[in-house]
């Protein structure tokens, strides 16, 4: 073998070690972003089920209200409530660009238990459910 010829073969080989690295390493960061983002909905929902709203407020984005203190009073005005939904986490997937998508299951005594989808998204380094009112649960089952 000439010395070009292993040079061009040592470069081929480390170029795929480089590149084997780089996929191994994209897929560690994204399976790792994808537990962090699942954790973030298990930990709103912990919030949820423990009325603890510091804990909901630390893992979600309300588009529907202009402010923390506004959703804060959403959020106790709903945990008095009786008969409040219950959520199971199903799953989570990825989504479009940096987002995931975590599918839950709401069920109440009005409605049989329905999935719905709700973006996960990364806000100053933490993921949080992205809540925008877009969802609809038809209670009329």
């Amino acid at each position: 073998m000439t010395r070009t010829s292993k040079f061009l073969t040592a470069a081929l080989v480390a170029g795929a070690l480089i590149a084997g690295g780089v996929f191994v390493n994209s897929t560690t960061a994204s399976q790792d972003d994808e537990q962090l983002a699942a954790r973030s909905v298990q930990e709103y929902l912990n919030g949820y089920e423990n009325d603890d709203i510091d804990t909901m407020l630390k893992y979600v984005i309300d588009t529907r209200v202009t402010n923390k203190a506004q959703l804060r009073e959403e959020y106790e005005q709903r945990i008095k409530q009786e008969d409040r939904e219950k959520v199971k986490f199903i799953s989570i997937k990825k989504g479009d660009g940096n987002q995931y998508v975590a599918t839950l299951e709401l069920s109440s005594k009005d409605f049989k238990p329905t999935p719905i989808q709700i973006p996960v998204v990364k806000d100053m380094g933490r993921w949080k459910l992205y809540v925008d009112g877009s969802v609809v649960i038809n209670t009329k089952h």
